[in-house]
């Protein structure tokens, strides 16, 4: 793991080592092994290390070669490859840095050398022979990496903070943001927003030029929605999806250090644990250590009994940690700081004990789980698939199946809320299109398998409204019961929310989360089955909560490794057909079947998990009553401009008076922005641990 920075300036002034070293200077969680800083011209860039692969130790970061300067925070999945493509023209050894394979692929391919890279990496070359500056993100966004782009300056570092530190940089919040922090689902649709105007994330599977007179931004990868990968027979693609995922997770075991895992219990952070144990045992390797989260105290959050049926076995040696033991607030500034402003993941503090204890233990790779459930897909839109082809037999039947397999308390799924999000708006696609036999025969479904009126189905999906005969329209108006309002009426309503009203209108905040929803959510039909899979895989969501984890555990000095995020693994399971993710109710169901003789069937066929949300419901109330019932008095001084005090009274007396567990993130999004702009909080000094990690890495060399 490693932290960059580095500026160039367009006008062609000198830059100098001390810039770059000031700008990584504000990441010394990332310069525990030391740190580096060249300049060329206009060019400055800096490097600070974390060891955790074995070339690491002898490199010397920035990397410079032939007239290019690289700086990387990178991890190489297909080194081999590219030494023997690479060993053509020149000679590179074995040991080469994965830096160094960048700079030599750099000089033999240019900025397309991006697409031959496979791994986590983030990147900058500065090529002095054509004054250019060139940096690129991996597919996924597991390395951070933002920037700032003026006529004059363009400046880039692993987090904000060292670019707002380049004197050229203004320091402005970002008006814009934080509407996003008060509905994060927007992020979804913007992956290269921050809290600071005018500094950006370089998006995921995206490359950025910067010459003196023009730059160009290209994404160098994407998916294909509409590949569909085609085998002879069912267990063809468990194997495949097993082959790949073993790869993925085999590829994440490189280091000489201490390897951990997460292990929540759930088929995701599972799998990895058990497919690195299977792994590192045939290797001989030391036991895998792993960190789950217990909760005494919320049981619906508690999972140990899955944990336990994962860790009975050998080659793992279980930790645990008890969050709901203490204050979900441990360290809050120092996470504010850390995330250069408010952040919108309330469950934070569990992710923090986890990497805490990693670190304690010497661990310095941890593998996580993060986003099984995005990668592989719940396979939920097959069902899309079964309405669009009119079979609702079938419907009916997953549908029984689903409801049957999962946990229904918190209407996870329901008969009537899998009809409502496929049923109906598929129907009333149809009664737009006038294919009226489609419509009937799906009403009629409707009436015979779910037991949903006939009229009522119709009044739902629009069809009296569509109807050709003003008569027939008439008359039937007056056996329906006028007072009762479609779903799409009531879902028209205008939303309410602590974020002042004028702020919400100028962002046109309702409009966009809409189109959100209906890009990422619920499209419209007909569509590819696959529309929804491959719109998140592609969203800003992913790159959002990958960066919130790596930054927590780069203050620990702990690198977190994402098998899920593999792009051969991703591009398979987006390819797979969807009969094959959803069967017998059983989401996921290709990957559950890949699994077989790896994970015992008690994780392997479980439905749903536990709720965290609950956990940090319980442990506000419990430990931090009197900072709850002070956010909106803080919010009206700090924070008056962007949340309106009524309603945010409004929400604090639900969230106390009605003991109302769906007010806990309005209640947090208040108290971490009013934190933020608090003057007391503006002028404290850094963190104990973050002013020791400065001695050290400020050792440049």
């Amino acid at each position: 793991m490693s932290g960059i920075a580095g500026v160039v300036y367009r006008d062609g002034r000198s830059a100098r080592t001390e810039t770059a070293r000031a700008m990584l200077a504000t990441m010394p969680y990332r310069c525990v092994d030391g740190a580096h800083a060249h300049a060329s011209g206009p060019a400055a860039f800096a490097h600070g290390a974390l060891f955790t692969v074995a070339e690491d130790a002898a490199a010397t970061v920035p990397f410079t070669l032939d007239g290019f300067m690289v700086t990387a925070d990178v991890r190489l999945d297909n080194r081999t490859e590219l030494i023997a493509a690479l060993s053509a023209g020149t000679r590179i050894g074995p040991d080469v840095s994965d830096t160094g394979l960048i700079a030599f692929a750099y000089r033999e391919w240019g900025e397309r050398c991006v697409e031959r890279l496979t791994g986590d990496f983030a990147f900058a070359v500065w090529d002095q022979r054509n004054r250019t500056a060139f940096c690129a993100r991996d597919h996924f966004g597991s390395k951070p990496l933002c920037y700032y782009l003026s006529d004059t300056v363009f400046a880039f570092g692993s987090e904000p903070k060292a670019i707002l530190a380049h004197p050229d940089v203004p320091r402005e919040v970002n008006e814009e943001y934080i509407c996003y922090h008060f509905y994060p689902d927007m992020l979804v649709g913007d992956a290269a927003i921050t809290f600071h105007r005018g500094v950006y994330r370089l998006e995921p599977a995206h490359a950025l030029m910067v010459a003196p007179d023009r730059s160009k931004k290209t994404r160098y990868w994407q998916l294909d929605p509409f590949k569909e990968e085609l085998l002879p027979t069912d267990e063809q693609y468990f194997e495949r999806f097993n082959e790949l995922f073993s790869r993925a997770v085999k590829d994440r075991l490189r280091t000489p250090y201490r390897l951990g895992s997460t292990l929540s219990g759930g088929l995701d952070s599972s799998a990895i644990a058990c497919t690195a144990r299977d792994t590192m045992v045939l290797d001989g390797r030391s036991p895998l250590e792993t960190y789950s989260a217990l909760f005494d105290n919320v049981p619906s959050s508690d999972e140990r009994e899955f944990i336990a049926a994962i860790t009975a076995g050998e080659g793992l040696r279980p930790h645990s940690v008890y969050p709901d033991t203490r204050s979900p607030l441990i360290d809050i500034d120092t996470a504010l700081r850390l995330h250069d402003g408010p952040f919108y993941g309330v469950n934070y503090f569990i992710h923090w004990h986890i990497y805490s204890a990693a670190a304690r233990d010497g661990v310095r790779v941890l593998l996580d789980g993060e986003d099984g459930d995005t990668t592989v897909s719940h396979g939920i839109d097959r069902l899309r698939e079964l309405v669009q082809a009119d079979d609702w037999a079938q419907f009916a039947a997953e549908t029984d199946a689903i409801v049957a397999n999962f946990d229904n308390e918190r209407s996870y799924a329901s008969r009537l809320g899998v009809m409502r999000s496929y049923a109906l708006p598929y129907l009333a696609s149809r009664v737009n299109a006038r294919e009226w036999g489609s419509v009937l025969r799906g009403v009629g479904a409707l009436r015979r398998r779910f037991q949903y009126p006939y009229l009522r189905t119709l009044r739902e999906v629009g069809a009296f409204r569509a109807l050709p005969f003003p008569a027939a329209r008439r008359g039937i108006r007056r056996i329906v019961n006028r007072s009762a309002r479609s779903s799409a009426e009531t879902g028209s309503r205008a939303e309410t929310s602590v974020l002042r009203a004028e702020l919400s209108e100028k962002y046109r905040v309702y409009e966009r989360r809409r189109a959100i929803f209906d890009t990422y959510f619920s499209p419209p039909y007909p569509s590819h089955p696959r529309t929804i899979h491959h719109a998140t895989l592609s969203s800003g969501g992913l790159v959002h909560g990958l960066e919130l984890f790596e930054r927590m555990a780069a203050y620990w000095g702990v690198e977190i490794r994402h098998p899920f995020c593999d792009r051969r693994l991703v591009e398979h399971c987006l390819a797979v057909p969807p009969r094959l993710k959803l069967q017998d109710g059983y989401t996921r169901h290709n990957f559950r079947e890949a699994m077989r003789g790896t994970l015992p069937d008690t994780v392997r066929l479980r439905g749903g998990k536990g709720d965290l949300s609950d956990v940090s419901n319980y442990a506000l109330r419990r430990f931090e009553r009197d900072f709850i019932s002070s956010v909106v008095d803080r919010a009206s001084k700090h924070a008056r401009e962007y949340v309106d005090p009524d309603a945010a009274t409004r929400a604090l007396n639900r969230f106390l008076e009605a003991d109302d567990p769906g007010g806990l993130m309005e209640i947090w999004h208040i108290a971490t922005l009013a934190r933020w702009f608090d003057p007391e909080f503006q002028n404290i000094s850094a963190p104990v641990k973050e002013r020791q990690t400065l001695e050290m890495g400020s050792q440049f060399q």
